[in-house]
């Protein structure tokens, strides 16, 4: 069996180290090995893809083969000029009978200069 060394070890983790081993009745290096193998216990297994879980839970029932309906080409989608919030809402309620809104006038952005930043 290999031997190991640890210098420069502290105190304080020294003392905490002999007082854990004396909690579980063993000696300090017995402490510090089995430390050492619930740190760097086996490996866990690689997580697998969705797919392999799935193809895995099915198989011992003899697997899944699904129809699957032939794809349609993706439908082109007419451009809509750019509107405002208000627009949107306006078109959105227009086959409802529409909605009035009150919308408060927008304040300009101020966009701080150089001289400002600094």
């Amino acid at each position: 069996m290999a031997s190991i060394t640890i210098r420069n070890l502290d105190a304080e983790l020294q003392q905490r180290l002999q007082h854990r081993a004396a909690q579980h009745g063993r000696s300090p290096e017995e402490e510090v090995r089995d430390i050492l193998r619930a740190a760097l216990g086996p490996e866990p297994p690689a997580p697998e893809n969705l797919a392999t879980a799935i193809r895995k839970r099915f198989a011992p029932l003899g697997g899944v083969e699904l129809d699957l309906p032939p794809r349609e080409p993706a439908l082109e989608q007419e451009t809509a000029p750019a509107t405002g919030l208000g627009t949107a809402i306006h078109e959105l309620f227009k086959p409802f009978g529409g909605v009035e809104l009150e919308l408060p006038p927008r304040e300009p952005m101020h966009v701080p200069s150089d001289q400002e930043r600094h």
